[in-house]
């Protein structure tokens, strides 16, 4: 009886979500008709190609790029992007297309070479979908006359307009009335300036503005900070080509309060006049300087008051850093989480200042391709929250610090491309969490550290160009995640240990130019991950070609379901230059 009744109520259930249209069999009929409408102005890709009145591709929800509601079976999100051949000219898109799409959400039409819409049928036709959120035109040929068009579309909160005809002065008071927007992209444009009226009050909810120039047409840093200052929610602004001429006096930035990320990209920025005037933006955690000019003598007091930076990226900035930089910012700027100098002309004595090193809180550090000299301190065992460390390309010497043992939380290790001595350190065995090494292209000697077999969590190992002699170590069969092993071009001697053979996520194998004898490890067969093995110029035997035919017919076999693309790479190396 109890079981009869549950059979009803579940019937009863069925018939009420089919008769409220709760329950979704498929599209509707009237948006698959529009659907395919759709088509006929979007003729350039085969992701289209299902999108036919056929039978066999009923249901319209199951159409490349369309993505439905489950219940209601109602069109929510239209992904177009790069469905117009390119071959064709530019064109002019009549909106009301859309306007079917009652509940669509999401609209991508980026890369269509959209010009803009045919008169009385353009944008301000969507202010009929009362859901749409997500509006995407990047890389199209729309113009300044779009701002007129998009003011009704009240739901909309990200915006998109990158890399479009956006050109001089922009006047944004027709983007008033978006009282919903989040984030405003008009990056990629030849913008001069952002005209916000004074009594503007839209945009009160803006979080993200992408803004800038290009190269041959930079926009004005200074105009822009006066302009948005009354864009009350800003926390995240993204200027890219942007030039700073001229002092930004402080009475122009009151305003930013709430900002708390500055991306500035390949800008011109004036040290004197900029950092003294975004020191004013409290709540800033993020200032990225990327890829820019710097123009004037860095000094590390120029950071003294950004006293809660967690993020400072002033990665291939062009720029003269003092000496005391990194001892102004070891004190100043405690709450660093993230600092990248990457090739950023560092003074070749600066990574002697261990000022640095007061940075407790830094996660990750990045100083490589600069010119400096002298070895890695030993107070880098202070910096115990550090899990990416990158000396990469510089001239360091010394032995390897043992100080580095003490971070245990260090995920990547990059010290490659120096002139470090010694061996590697046993203690490495400490770095429990390390999952990338990369030593490679040094003058490293002595066997391969025995530590380095207690890294259960390395993925990459690259001790490649060094001078490491000794064996293959079969406690590196305990190294179990281990996918890329490079360690040609060293001196390494005796048989090729079995124990690779239980690296069975292992995907590269580098141990060319040794003095390695015997023969190929059969076994290897077993490592149906492996798409490259380089063995050659060793000392192995006479039958290596038969065995290495011998091993890529067993890989092969193993894996019947590879095609050639996917089938094993067996290289055959130049001679190493420092061998």
């Amino acid at each position: 009886m109890c079981g009869s009744k549950r059979v009803w109520v579940s019937e009863l259930i069925f018939i009420l979500l089919v008769v409220k249209g709760w329950w979704s069999e498929g599209c509707l009929e009237q948006e698959r008709s529009a659907l395919l409408q759709l088509k006929r102005f979007f003729n350039g890709d085969l992701r289209l190609q299902n999108w036919v009145d056929d039978e066999y591709y009923l249901d319209c929800c199951l159409w490349e790029g369309v993505e439905c509601n489950n219940t209601t079976g109602r069109v929510i999100k239209l992904d177009l992007a790069q469905t117009r051949n390119w071959e064709s000219e530019e064109w002019y898109m009549n909106a009301s297309l859309f306007t079917p799409f009652q509940q669509l959400e999401s609209l991508d039409l980026i890369e269509n070479n959209i010009a803009g819409c045919v008169e009385n049928e353009g944008l301000e036709k969507l202010s009929r979908l009362n859901n749409l959120k997500f509006l995407h035109l990047d890389y199209n040929s729309f113009n300044n006359s779009i701002f007129s068009s998009l003011g009704g579309l009240s739901s909309l909160r990200h915006l998109s307009l990158f890399g479009n005809r956006l050109n001089g002065s922009i006047d944004i008071k027709g983007l008033e009335s978006l009282s919903n927007l989040e984030e405003l992209d008009m990056s990629d444009n030849a913008i001069d300036n952002l005209v916000v009226p004074k009594d503007f009050r839209g945009l009160r909810k803006l979080n993200i503005l992408y803004l800038g120039g290009r190269e041959n047409a930079m926009i004005d840093g200074r105009q822009v900070l006066q302009s948005i200052g009354s864009l009350p929610s800003l926390k995240t602004l993204f200027l890219w080509y942007t030039n700073f001429m001229g002092t930004v006096v402080n009475q122009e930035l009151h305003n930013f309060t709430n900002l708390e990320g500055l991306i500035l990209y390949k800008s011109d920025l004036h040290v004197s006049q900029l950092l003294p005037s975004i020191a004013s933006f409290t709540s800033l955690k993020y200032l990225s300087m990327l890829d820019s000019v710097l123009k004037g003598a860095l000094h590390g007091q120029d950071f003294r008051k950004f006293k809660n930076l967690e993020h400072l990226d002033m990665g291939w900035v062009q720029v003269n850093v003092n000496t005391s930089f990194f001892q102004i910012v070891g004190k100043s700027m405690s709450s660093l989480k993230f600092l990248s100098l990457t090739s950023s002309s560092l003074n070749k004595n600066a990574i002697l200042d261990q000022g640095l090193c007061q940075l407790v809180h830094l996660q990750e550090l990045y100083i490589g391709r600069n010119d400096l000299r002298g070895s890695l301190p030993w107070c880098l065992a202070n910096m115990t929250s550090l899990q990416v460390l990158d000396a990469s390309s510089n001239q360091l010497t010394g032995n390897i610090s043992p100080g580095l043992c003490e971070l245990v939380l260090l995920r990547e290790l990059y010290i490659d491309y120096n002139d470090l001595r010694g061996s590697l350190p046993w203690c490495l065995a400490n770095m429990t969490s390390l999952q990338v090494l990369n030593a490679s292209y040094n003058q490293l000697t002595g066997n391969i550290s025995p530590g380095l077999c207690e890294l259960v969590l390395l993925r990459e190992l690259y001790i490649d160009y060094n001078d490491f002699g000794g064996s293959l170590r079969w406690c590196l069969a305990n190294t179990t995640s281990l996918q890329v092993l490079d360690a040609s071009c060293n001196q390494l001697i005796g048989n090729i240990s079995p124990s690779l053979c239980e690296l069975v996520l292992l995907r590269e194998l580098y141990i060319d130019n040794n003095d390695l004898r015997g023969s190929l490890p059969l076994c290897l067969a077993n490592l149906t991950s492996l798409r490259v093995l380089d063995v050659s110029y060793n000392q192995l035997s006479e039958n290596i070609s038969s065995s290495l035919m011998h091993l890529m017919l067993m890989l092969k076999s193993a894996r019947p379901w590879t095609d050639q693309i996917l089938s094993p790479t067996f290289m055959l190396s130049t001679v190493c230059s420092n061998h």
